[in-house]
């Protein structure tokens, strides 16, 4: 199934949040789009929602979801993650703002182990 996710554009994954299973507190949308400007797939974030209620603020949740995602595309050969800027008013730890307005992050593959 995550080949044929792969080899599409505009598909994605979506990360949920259960803090501390009182239902989901969170919802991260990820879509994966092919980039010539990164040589590749890019997992792209336009999109965050959060129960203000359960977790207090946004922003340490968000950073974990971001997180969690850096390790899924490390995972699966993806490495970028682009963030829409009106997601995060601060820098997100390990972005950068590209020259295309959003925040970018580049990550390095993560080693595979054969047994």
């Amino acid at each position: 199934m995550l080949d044929g996710l792969l080899a599409q554009s505009g598909q994605g994954v979506c990360l949920l949040v259960d803090a501390g299973g009182g239902g989901i507190t969170a919802c991260l949308p990820v879509a994966l789009h092919p980039s010539l400007a990164f040589g590749g797939l890019t997992a792209c974030v336009t999109e965050w929602w959060f129960d203000a209620a359960a977790l207090g603020t946004q922003a340490g949740c968000l950073n974990a979801c971001l997180a969690t995602l850096a390790d899924w595309c490390r995972a699966y050969g993806i490495r970028h993650i682009l963030l829409a800027p009106a997601l995060a008013a601060d820098q997100p730890s390990g972005f950068v703002r590209d020259a295309s307005g959003l925040w970018h992050r580049s990550l390095s593959p993560a080693p595979k182990t054969l047994g």
